[in-house]
């Protein structure tokens, strides 16, 4: 596997709430797709960061892309990767159990 992957992911969102919002129908368990024109092939890790427009980092941590595709998904329709973060700091932890949560509670 290729290591030293780092991607900062600048959201149109301005706040976390927003970000929820957009982001929840991509959140899993423990993983989260990310729309990109040019996704990052399967099994790369490295250093990945979500962040609001203008405001600074919402989500951090070490990741590994699980899934790539260059084509839209079947399941959500956008070109993009699904990553799985590893270790995550208290903050970036909490944005992605919100993602959870609004995702089962949209369904």
């Amino acid at each position: 596997m290729t290591a030293g992957v780092s991607i900062y992911r600048v959201s149109a969102c301005s706040t976390g709430e927003e970000f929820v919002a957009a982001f929840r129908r991509y959140a899993g368990r423990g993983s989260l797709f990310v729309p990109i024109s040019e996704p990052i092939p399967a099994g790369r890790r490295g250093r990945f960061a979500l962040t609001l427009a203008g405001v600074g980092v919402l989500v951090e941590g070490d990741a590994e892309v699980i899934s790539s595709s260059k084509i839209p998904s079947v399941l959500h329709g956008r070109v993009g990767m699904t990553i799985r973060f590893g270790d995550l700091d208290d903050n970036s932890k909490t944005v992605l159990i919100e993602l959870e949560k609004a995702r089962l509670v949209a369904k």
